[in-house]
């Protein structure tokens, strides 16, 4: 069973939802901290088919994220991913960091209402170990070059906005280099709560190889597709707090989970 739970780990491993198209102010400091639980017992195989994996497999995360406008055109990023994995199949967990993700995103081209800009994001282990069971990560450096468009919109006397963006991530070594897409549209419904829902896409190119480490197989390729359906209520003029409901719709090498997070956003 031990490449059941390390496949499922890899469709976990993704950019912060909160790296959209737009870039902050120079100067200004946006800060958010999410917590989040996913949970499993089934997993896709090679073609799609769903089957059960013979125990529980969860994740338990605590996800701190920072951007700074370090011009008026660029902003960095840096996000946190502090991990406790638990698998009753094999009676095994880990804890620890995943991959660091350092990210820099540069406007391209804006009018009042749209953006176009493009973003680097490098994955940097953290120490873990590809003999942990489960494994935090492919313990490789990794590269992810992305395109995004957001547009700004008013229907009514409400506002909202949509957002895409396409990229190809690139692992040195044994991971399949990955095909990824997401898209998102939100809503101000009411004063207090703005809807949101997210459509996510990782693509494994199936030129990765799998590799064996402490008793366990580490899937290098897999595809995903999975769904998000959330909302926003602010508390305070700044303070937001965001609840969600994410689930895997699709996918091939990995697991069928699902689960809730919860978190707030800040700018400072």
């Amino acid at each position: 069973m031990t490449i059941l739970h390390t496949a499922i780990l890899l469709a976990l491993w993704s950019v912060s939802a909160y790296a959209g198209a737009w870039v902050q102010p120079e100067g200004a400091v946006f800060g958010s901290l999410k917590t989040l639980v996913t949970t499993t017992d089934r997993f896709f195989d090679e073609n799609g088919n769903i089957h059960q994996r013979g125990g529980w497999f969860t994740k338990y995360e605590v996800n701190p994220y920072l951007e700074y406008g370090l011009t008026e055109r660029d902003t960095v990023s840096v996000n946190i991913l502090a991990q406790r994995l638990t698998d009753s199949a094999t009676d095994s967990s880990t804890t620890g960091l995943a991959d660091l993700e350092l990210g820099w995103r540069r406007s391209l081209w804006k009018s009042d209402a749209t953006i176009l800009s493009a973003q680097l994001t490098a994955f940097i282990p953290t120490g873990y170990s590809l003999e942990d069971s489960p494994t935090l990560g492919y313990d490789r450096l990794g590269l992810e070059p992305s395109l995004w468009v957001g547009r700004g919109f008013r229907l009514g006397e409400r506002n909202g906005y949509l957002e895409a963006q396409t990229g190809l991530r690139w692992y040195a070594g044994y991971p399949s280099e990955q095909f990824r897409a997401q898209a998102t549209g939100s809503y101000d419904l009411f004063p207090w709560l703005s809807p949101f829902a997210t459509l996510e896409l990782h693509y494994g190119l199936g030129n990765g190889k799998d590799r064996e480490e402490g008793g366990q197989t580490i899937v290098a390729d897999y595809r995903l597709l999975k769904g998000i359906l959330g909302a926003v209520i602010p508390v305070t003029e700044r303070l937001r707090m965001t609840a969600a409901w994410q689930q895997h719709l699709w996918g091939e090498n990995t697991g069928l989970d699902g689960g809730a997070y919860v978190g707030v956003w800040l700018p400072f």
